[in-house]
């Protein structure tokens, strides 16, 4: 009776440790481009036995891999993608304010980047997403990061504006840096490259070399900066 209640308690821990997902790992998966490990670790959660927060940190990571997924064209992105719109919804009320907005503004754009001939009427739910993220939820670094990639890939003829797209990436890195939300966040990550690469097209490439080799310092393995972008930017 002692050896089952031991085996109950080790199955218990065993099961609260496999539902926490590695951050440590997956930031620097991320960093090298490495989203097999992401895939891996997504594929050993069971969603139907997540807590709502542990969804939540699930719901970041999801959606940040079906991005690579569409990249890489691999051949289950849509059934990935529908997957995702299901978990935002069913989460809706556990997000924080402004998240699921956000997150179906992602979804929207995803679609779009699957099959082209979408893309304009997904550009504009897109849009639309991102502004009902803004309009309740202005100082989120996420919903403001998301909001600054709308006007940054929208063409200037669908709403988009490279500059106002500055702003909206300035102020997510400042929140995202006052919260203190910096550590192991590849969305935090993410929200600087993009702003290199904003400052890039706006014509401030000397800043947009500044903060590549500053983030750099940070992180070494930051692939994407160091082996693509910094490097096209020097040799311009």
């Amino acid at each position: 009776m002692v050896r089952c209640k031991w085996l109950i308690i080790l199955l218990c821990v065993s099961g609260l440790c496999s539902a926490q997902l590695p951050e440590q790992q997956l930031f620097s998966a991320w960093l090298k481009q490495d989203m097999t490990v992401w895939s891996e670790q997504l594929n050993a959660q069971e969603w139907s036995s997540l807590s709502a927060d542990q969804r939540n940190t699930y719901l970041t990571y999801e959606y940040g891999y079906v991005a690579a997924a569409i990249d890489a064209k691999q051949a289950d992105a849509q059934r990935l993608l529908d997957t995702l719109v299901v978990h935002i919804q069913a989460q809706r009320s556990a997000l924080p304010t402004g998240i699921p907005e956000a997150y179906l503004s992602a979804c929207a754009a995803y679609q779009g980047r699957l099959h082209k001939i979408e893309l304009p009427a997904q550009g504009i739910r897109s849009r639309k997403y991102a502004h009902e993220a803004l309009e309740i939820a202005p100082d989120n670094p996420v919903v403001l990061n998301m909001n600054g990639c709308v006007d940054f890939y929208a063409p200037e003829f669908f709403g988009g504006d490279k500059k106002r797209a500055l702003g909206y990436f300035q102020k997510a890195k400042q929140n995202y840096e006052q919260q203190g939300d910096t550590l192991n966040n590849w969305q935090y990550a993410s929200n600087n490259m993009q702003l290199v690469m904003c400052l890039d097209k706006v014509g401030r490439t000397q800043e947009a070399i500044e903060l590549a080799q500053k983030l750099l310092i940070k992180d070494p393995d930051f692939t994407f900066i160091r082996d693509t972008y910094l490097p096209q930017m020097l040799n311009r």
